[in-house]
């Protein structure tokens, strides 16, 4: 069974991707859903305060399952894309073996350092305001004072992770990328997302779906059918 490994976005935990487990099981496909220090399972971890960091920390998760398969491909939506791509290159690094696909899900490329409409400086109300306008949090969600005062830190202290990034390698790695973005994205732009293309050697996909930040959620089924596709082109024993 082929594994897929899947980064988590800003503020979220490991299963966001809970909805995606049994549809892809039914594709031969096993999600392995990595979870962050200081959320969900791991609430009571202390949290990380940079990327390399976190890409250190989930090597404990990772390095288990990819130690008797060589099958295997990682997923990341928005922060989760470029925690997965960092993690692709500390595998890299470590001698460890490398994914066979990158799925980069609603994540401008690496050297996109833009002003963004989210950010760790915003007020609460601000962040909330926004957080609107991408999908992917319900509006009780949001209009739940005592459930927002939990996520609200978790939120901010992954905004603050992104916009202190910087990436000191632009080389391409050795494995195939593909990035898929919302056709109503609210905080991305396809052209920024085009940008992964420079990222590496091995074959670039850009597929627009339609939807906002989180445009998985208005047809799933399809997204997933899209995810399971390409992991069949893209997938091969080594």
């Amino acid at each position: 069974m082929k594994i897929l490994f899947c980064f988590p976005s800003s503020g979220s935990a490991a299963n966001m991707y809970l909805p995606w487990k049994v549809l892809l099981a039914q594709q031969n496909i096993e999600l392995v859903a990595l979870e962050y220090p200081a959320r969900g399972t791991r609430f009571c971890d202390n949290p990380v305060n940079s990327i390399a960091a976190l890409t250190h920390d989930l090597l404990d998760q990772i390095k288990p399952k990819i130690k008797h398969t060589t099958e295997f491909a990682f997923l990341g939506h928005s922060l989760g894309g470029l925690v997965c791509f960092e993690t692709t290159r500390l595998l890299g690094k470590l001698k460890l073996p490398l994914p066979s696909q990158l799925i980069i899900s609603a994540r401008q490329g690496p050297l996109c350092n833009l002003p963004s409409s989210l950010s760790s400086r915003q007020t609460d109300d601000e962040i909330i305001k926004t957080l609107k306008t991408m999908g992917g949090i319900a509006d009780e969600v949001l209009a739940h004072t005592e459930l927002m005062a939990l996520m609200l830190p978790i939120i901010r202290a992954d905004l603050k992770l992104n916009e202190e990034y910087s990436c000191s390698d632009t080389s391409a790695i050795s494995v195939p990328i593909t990035a898929i973005y919302g056709s109503h994205d609210p905080v991305v732009e396809k052209r920024n997302v085009e940008q992964w293309s420079s990222f590496t050697e091995s074959g670039f996909e850009l597929i627009e779906m339609p939807g906002d930040h989180f445009y998985f959620n208005q047809n799933l089924p399809l997204f997933l059918t899209t995810i399971a596709q390409q992991l069949r082109n893209k997938m091969t024993i080594i």
